[in-house]
């Protein structure tokens, strides 16, 4: 429709008669209309219509509360070309974003490199390295009241980056690396308060529950998520093979489904673990 059509006495007394019965309005959007003329009166993205449903429609059991997910896959410079990285997407983490702004939640997302769209409404802190995200974490994360780390971040950064391209002329490179910080296991020890969830990716599924059970413990988390990666699985692709560990490191569930679904899955266990603590 056209911007004066909205802007109408009589539209806006209809539309303000419906809000107050409780009706909800999406958009409409700002843009170019049918004609040459550009205003209010698009229809408003599918996406934002998609969600807006989802919102009325899902649980809202973490309206209000502030949580911080990191998510995608930090990238260590070499020289100003390449760099030491991973296959992470961080469709994982971006997926946990959209549930979590539908049950309420107040988001922010600490992106790493993504290979799918960051979501809609919500504050996002652009970082490259493991450095930058300890940097970010520590910046975002002491408020929290959740902490979710599904970031892919690097064990190894290189010492001495060069400022220039490294030549093939010059033979092979040495490349010494240095230890990143344990971003997940510092902030856990330090936030005893937050609610922290972190990320386990593995390969191998003869030692899978064993090696994510250690980690939950080792790292002091509420919640391990172990990602069983492979070709079917986990990088790369949309479907998750999950097993949840708590801090305990016993096993409370496991999931295979969809990333999407398996977010639902990961929230529903730590809304019900946050109402049962006092």
């Amino acid at each position: 429709m056209h911007t004066e059509m909205w802007d109408n006495a009589a539209t806006q007394a209809n539309v303000d008669t419906l809000v107050s019965r409780g009706f909800l309005f999406v958009g409409p959007d700002s843009g170019r209309l049918t004609g040459a003329d550009t205003g209010v009166g698009r229809l408003a993205d599918e996406d934002a219509v998609v969600d807006a449903v989802f919102e009325q429609l899902g649980p809202r059991d973490f309206d209000g509360v502030s949580v911080v997910v990191s998510a995608g896959g930090t990238r260590e410079p070499i020289d100003p070309i390449r760099f030491i990285g991973n296959r992470s997407t961080g469709e994982m983490g971006v997926r946990l974003v959209e549930a979590l702004r539908r049950r309420g939640a107040i988001v922010t997302l600490i992106a790493a490199h993504l290979e799918v769209p960051v979501p809609r409404g919500v504050a996002v802190v652009q970082v490259s390295t493991a450095l930058e995200m300890q940097h970010a974490v520590t910046t975002h994360g002491h408020k929290a009241d959740v902490f979710i780390s599904a970031a892919a971040v690097s064990d190894y950064r290189v010492a001495n980056v060069s400022a220039s391209k490294l030549s093939k002329s010059a033979g092979t490179p040495l490349i010494d690396l240095v230890e990143n910080p344990d971003i997940l296991s510092e902030f856990a020890h330090e936030h005893r308060s937050t609610f922290v969830v972190g990320f386990a990716a593995e390969t191998s599924r003869e030692t899978f529950v064993e090696r994510v059970a250690s980690k939950a413990q080792s790292k002091g988390v509420d919640l391990m998520v172990g990602n069983l990666v492979g070709s079917e699985t986990g990088f790369g692709n949309t479907v998750a093979d999950i097993v949840l560990v708590d801090s305990t490191g016993a096993t409370v569930s496991d999931f295979h489904g969809t990333k999407a679904s398996a977010a639902s899955h990961i929230l529903d266990y730590v809304s019900r673990q946050r109402a049962a603590t006092p």
